[in-house]
């Protein structure tokens, strides 16, 4: 199935919007692959996680409640 993802080492479907929204940690890791990691966040309200860049591999962002101001770019 070309949707499902390996935890664990066994297939896994995995529903991201309830992953996150059942989040209490800051971070969670959940899958990382070659190109493509899987991390669900819960950032208070008025923090910010800071730049980071990711050369290596793609960075997908949804945010799920709240708002976010999100800057993107080869550099700052």
């Amino acid at each position: 199935m070309e949707n499902d993802i390996c935890i664990n080492g066994k297939p896994s479907v995995l529903n991201i919007e309830q992953e996150t929204k059942c989040n209490q940690n800051y971070r969670k890791e959940i899958w990382t692959g070659k190109y493509l990691q899987v991390t669900v966040m819960n950032i208070p309200v008025g923090s910010e996680i800071g730049l980071e860049m990711h050369d290596n591999l793609d960075q997908f962002i949804k945010v799920e409640s709240g708002c976010a101001k999100v800057y993107m770019g080869e550099s700052k």
